[in-house]
């Protein structure tokens, strides 16, 4: 789960570096100020090679780093904070190992980000002009930065400033942004809301899975005695049918003893 939201949020600090490098150095037009458009992309940069950074320092460290800190839940925050620096280190290192790769489904990352962001941009040219890529670009991904804001229409609020900031009239980012909101976030949500039944019974089946795996693993004494009946059942049936493939027995002898099984037949077939 680390690597992939590294994955996806590498994107993420890509775009706010490239589109406010873009409009700071005046590569294309825009009437907002240049600190608008300066601020994100540095702080965008500062966060990469922070990563980076702490992906080289902690390399190998992510198991220990978790054994030395205990990973306990009562050891306290400073505790948790030094596990997980090294476990989220592994996971830049292993999503830099991903990316060198070339993997064509990396090409997810790109296309979640660049057709939400397509779709406020198709509402700005619907309800007038659209500004220029980089202020598009800008104004979603540093307006996505509130939602780290627990407050109901942060991210419209935060988008259409930036838009507003960067001159696009108010009459025209205002409901541009709410009807990309409307249509990114609650047009989806029928679909979910249909989609929950299916979502539960595949992870129930998950879990039935991994509690069977589990108790496969257990060792004998540790097994219920009924489980443990099945288990020795099952490993002198194994016995039984391999000792069986080795000499099969032949066509008459099954013939003259009908309650011999499918699977007695199966290695006599062989």
């Amino acid at each position: 789960m680390l690597v992939f939201l590294v994955l996806l949020y590498s994107v993420f600090l890509a775009a706010v570096v490239a589109s406010g490098a873009a409009l700071a150095l005046g590569l294309v037009g825009s009437r907002g100020p240049a600190e608008l458009s300066a601020i994100p992309a540095v702080a965008a940069m500062l966060v990469i090679v922070l990563c980076l950074a702490l992906a080289s320092l902690h390399r190998g460290e992510a198991h220990t780093g978790v054994a030395k800190s205990g990973g306990l839940p009562g050891r306290g925050r400073r505790a948790r904070v030094a596990a997980s620096v090294p476990l989220f280190s592994e996971a830049v290192r292993e999503a830099i190992r991903l990316a060198r790769a070339a993997d064509p489904r990396l090409a997810g990352a790109l296309a979640y980000w660049a057709c939400d962001a397509a779709v406020l941009g198709a509402m700005l040219r619907a309800f007038g002009s659209a500004p220029v890529l980089p202020v598009i670009a800008l104004a979603y991904f540093v307006g996505q930065v509130a939602n780290t804001v627990p407050l109901p229409g942060s991210v419209s609020g935060g988008i259409a400033a930036v838009l507003m900031a960067s001159g696009v009239p108010a009459e025209l980012a205002l409901p541009s942004v709410l009807a990309y909101r409307a249509i990114s976030v609650w047009l989806p949500v029928p679909l979910a809301i249909a989609a929950v039944p299916a979502l539960r019974a595949t992870v129930a089946r998950w879990g039935r899975e991994d509690a069977r795996a589990a108790a496969e693993r257990l060792p004998i004494a540790a097994v219920p005695d009924e489980r443990r009946a099945q288990r020795r059942s099952a490993g002198s049936v194994s016995s039984r049918d391999d000792s069986q493939a080795a000499n099969p027995p032949t066509r008459s002898a099954i013939w003259l003893k009908p309650a011999a099984s499918r699977r007695l037949a199966a290695i006599a077939a062989r």
